[in-house]
C-alpha cells in the first residue's frame, strides 16, 4: 500500500513537468504507466486493508464502503483538482496553451501531497493480531 501511494504521488508530480509543446509519447504515457501500475496497488491493498479484520458477514459491508469511498473521494478529488486547474489557468495572462498546461500542473502537484500524505501514514496502520480471527466469537459454527 506505501508503495502503491508513493507510486502515484512520483506519477502525478511526474506528470506535471508536462510542457505546452511536448509530446504525448514523452510527457504523458510514462507517468501514466506509471500510475496504472500505482492505482491498482493502492486499491487492492485498501480493500484488503478494510476486510483484513472483519467477520465474514461483515467482509461485503466492508469492501462495499472502501469502494464507495474511492469513488466518492475520486468526485471530490477531481472537482478539487479541476478548481486549482481553472483558477491558476484564469489566473494566467499567458497564451491559452501555456496557462492550460500551467493549470495542470499545479493541479498535479496539489494532487500528490495527498497520496505523500497517506504514504506517510501506512506505517501507522495496526496489522491484525495473529490467533484473534480464530477466536471463539469470531469462529464461523455450523448450523
Amino acid at each position: 500500500m506505501g508503495a502503491g501511494f508513493v507510486l502515484v504521488a512520483v506519477g502525478m508530480a511526474w506528470q506535471s513537468l508536462l510542457s505546452a509543446d511536448g509530446t504525448y509519447w514523452a510527457d504523458v504515457l510514462p507517468p501514466s504507466l506509471l500510475l496504472g501500475v500505482a492505482l491498482p496497488l493502492v486499491s487492492i491493498t485498501t480493500t484488503i486493508a478494510a476486510t483484513l479484520d472483519t467477520r465474514e458477514e461483515e467482509a461485503g459491508l466492508a469492501s462495499g464502503l472502501v469502494n464507495t469511498s474511492l469513488q466518492f473521494g475520486s468526485v471530490i478529488g477531481l472537482a478539487a483538482l479541476s478548481g486549482v486547474a481553472a483558477t491558476v489557468t484564469g489566473a494566467s495572462t499567458e497564451a491559452r496553451g501555456p496557462a492550460l498546461t500551467d493549470g495542470f500542473a499545479t493541479a498535479l502537484l496539489v494532487g500528490a501531497a495527498p497520496a505523500v500524505l497517506a504514504a506517510l501514514l501506512v506505517p501507522g496502520l495496526r496489522l491484525p493480531t495473529p490467533g484473534v480471527a480464530d477466536a471463539p466469537e469470531r469462529r464461523r459454527t455450523a448450523p
